[in-house]
Formats: C-alpha cells, structure tokens, sequence
C-alpha cells in the first residue's frame, strides 16, 4: 500500500471521486471542499490517496490552517502511511478530523512518529435530509443574507461557533466564513426574518446530490421583547431545504454533536438517519452515519489518554 498526493484539487477529485461518492454523506467534507471559493489555496493543500493494488482505499485533504480530514477506510494501516506521508514533506496538522476510530488511529501513529500529544475535542453524527415537509403558521419568510447584514452575521456566527464547538475561536473566523458565504454562489446564508432577523441558517459544499446545511443559529431571546414563537433553529430549515432541492440539489446535510436529538417537536424536520431506511425521530447508535471525531494534537509530551 503506499500513499500518492494530488497536486490540484481536481487531480484529487479526479482519482477519488468515485471512491467517496461510494459514501456521499460521510465524505461531504471530501467531496464538498473543492466547491470552495479560490481555486488556489495558499498555502498549498495537502491532498491525497492511498492505494493498495492500485484501488483507491482511503483519502485525506488538508487546506491549512484546517485540521486534517480523513475518509472511511477499513485498512488499519492507512491512518499511520498518511501521518508518515505528512511528515515527508514538512506538514504538521493542527488536529484531525475523522470518522471513528480513524481519526484516533491517525492522532496515535502522530504521537509514535512526533511525540506530540493529542485530545479528543469533538464528536459529531451527520443526518441526511431529503424531504421537506412545509411547515404552516409560522410569521416571517426566509430571505438571503446581504452585505448590510454583515456585521451581525458575523456576532451570530461567533455566537454559533461558539456554541457548537465550545473552543476558542480566532475572531477572523467568523468573518472569514461570513465573507465566503456572501460571495455565493455555492455558499450562503439566509435569515428568517419577521420585522427584523429572527434565526440563521446556510449552506455549503455542494456534491453530486447534496450540500451541507450549516451554521444553523437563532438570537437568544430578548428578555424584554414578546417570545419568539415559531423561530426556533428547525423552523428556518425547511424553507431553506425546499429553495436548495428547487435548485436541483437531492439531498441536505447536517452535522450536529453526537449526543444531541432530534426531536418531532421540530417542523419539517425530515430527517433520515444516513446508512440506515429509517426515520428517525432522534439519535441512536442504531441510526445515522457512524460518529466522526476531531482531535487536537498538541506539542507538549505524550498523553497516553484521550480527553473527551
């Protein structure tokens, strides 16, 4: 088995495509990623496969400052060549991002190889989306964000981050995503709005038969102001969900931490668990895409656990 880079992210598509299209949902990132704006990532990309008789066994993009994002693969060996494949040329990923165990197989052959310690800091479970179903009595309509919207977008993005991954962010994060989002046209934003913007949701990575749907956000309710009926986070999802399905696009996405549920109590939700002919109502082990897991890796001394 041995592991052969890509020098442009369509050479990498090109070679792996057909691999990750075998698991459209769990590769979303894979597959998602070269739809991003700016043909010419600086630094250069890490962007690769492994091959074992010449198949197509595993793949790993890299567009630093980004940790490390791995795909499914059920060779063991794989994790440990990509690490060997990183160190070659001088890379050093900030963390990775993979599905289980794979990630945690590639931060312990980092460890071996570096003496680098590393943490697990997040898991998460994707749902697939394929069908809308309209929700009635809500006030207010779903527009697109514009640049007016800027400067908010960006508190609300910070807020998301904030929330969903609870770790210290840059701020240029949210800006930076915010930027790339209102350049569209395959990223976005969009508010629900009702005398004023009320909720957030948007999308990105398109693939052959879906796009991510991501961040998804609502403002904390004023303490002062009536309640917000009706602009909970699902609410502006299936507006958002029927736009990009007229648009050709099958299939949405949505990642959320591993122990959260989804509930019916959310309208239109629709979802369906990936991998599995069930509707599902909330997480289970028995439902959706296997977890994918982020690590840390850090440059102190070895640590012999994973801190969740």
């Amino acid at each position: 088995m041995n592991v052969v880079r890509c020098a442009t992210l369509h050479a990498f598509l090109e070679r792996a495509g057909a691999f990750l299209l075998g698991d459209e949902a769990c590769h979303n990132l894979l597959l998602g990623a070269p739809s991003a704006p700016g043909s010419t990532p600086a630094p250069p990309p890490y962007l690769a496969v492994a091959l074992d008789a010449g198949l197509v066994v595993a793949a790993a993009l890299m567009t630093p400052p980004s940790r490390l994002v791995l795909s499914r693969t059920d060779r063991p060996q794989v994790p440990a060549a990509i690490a060997r494949s990183l160190l070659a040329i001088g890379m050093r990923p900030p963390g990775v991002h993979g599905p289980v165990p794979v990630g945690e197989q590639f931060a312990r052959a980092w460890r071996e190889l570096t003496g680098q310690g590393y943490e697990q800091g997040l898991t998460q479970r994707i749902y697939r989306l394929g069908r809308v179903r309209p929700v009635d009595g809500v006030p207010g309509r779903l527009r697109q964000a514009q640049e007016a919207d800027r400067p908010m977008l960006v508190r609300w993005v910070r807020a998301f981050l904030g929330e969903a991954f609870g770790e210290d962010r840059p701020p240029t994060d949210a800006e930076q995503m915010v930027g790339r989002r209102l350049e569209g046209p395959a990223e976005g934003l969009c508010l629900w709005d009702d005398g004023g913007p009320r909720a957030l949701a948007g999308f990105a990575g398109p693939t052959a038969n879906g796009i991510r749907v991501g961040p998804v956000y609502t403002r904390p309710r004023p303490p002062v102001l009536r309640p917000l009926r009706g602009h909970r986070q699902p609410d502006v999802q299936p507006d958002l969900r029927a736009r990009r399905l007229r648009t050709g696009v099958r299939r949405g996405r949505l990642s959320v931490p591993a122990d959260v549920r989804l509930r019916r109590s959310w309208p239109g939700a629709g979802t369906r668990g990936a991998r599995s002919g069930l509707s599902s109502a909330r997480s289970s082990p028995r439902i959706g895409i296997p977890p994918s897991s982020a690590y840390w890796i850090r440059s102190i001394a070895p640590s012999r656990d994973v801190r969740a």
